[in-house]
């Protein structure tokens, strides 16, 4: 089985170049203060601080009980980076994404953000779905108001999930479950047979 981790690339915030196939492992760049972190700017060569949240993973086995899917993961994801994860069907890209996102806890080995084990999901960090990602059980606008509930946010500050659907036209709609809702056929669709 392919290893996802081993046909990632690497490619910085500043200047977006790939720097070609990464080690699994690899040495961490110095770090100032906690989610900052120097780096150059392609420009003038002045440093920038950058920042985010640095990422780690440590002889992690991931997957589910019983069933691993990655072992012995290495992995030093430094702020400001963003990383590629590449691989073949079932080799275990999600896994690792659930992972890093709090979703999936790590069978053995650490995980890490910032230096201190990745308990849960966070406010901090996120990861989108391929799939639909609306909670089939949460009405339309409690769905727009899950991550402002999940930042700490003022239930006025959430209200403000009512602007948006009604800026996409679906203020009338905004108590319904999303299962409820029917997209009429556009007038230029052919009829059913």
């Amino acid at each position: 089985m392919a290893h996802p981790v081993a046909a990632a690339h690497r490619v910085r915030r500043r200047g977006a170049r790939a720097q070609g196939p990464a080690p699994v492992s690899s040495v961490p760049e110095p770090v100032r203060e906690e989610g900052v972190r120097d780096e150059h700017s392609s420009e003038t060569g002045t440093p920038v601080a950058v920042r985010g949240t640095r990422l780690s993973l440590t002889r992690a086995s991931l997957g589910r009980p019983g069933a691993p899917v990655l072992e012995g993961v290495v992995l030093d994801i430094t702020p400001g980076e963003i990383l590629t994860v590449v691989g073949p069907s079932g080799c275990g890209k999600s896994t690792l994404l659930r992972t890093l996102a709090g979703l999936l806890p790590a069978l053995a080995g650490t995980v890490a953000q910032d230096g201190r084990p990745l308990v849960g999901p966070g406010a901090d960090r996120a990861l989108v779905f391929q799939e639909d990602a609306l909670l089939p059980w949460r009405t339309l606008r409690a769905n727009v108001e899950l991550p402002l509930a999940i930042k700490g946010s003022s239930c006025t500050e959430r209200r403000a999930a009512s602007a948006w659907l009604a800026r996409v036209g679906l203020a009338d709609r905004e108590r319904r479950l999303p299962h409820r809702l029917r997209r009429p056929a556009p007038a230029s669709s052919p009829a059913p047979r």
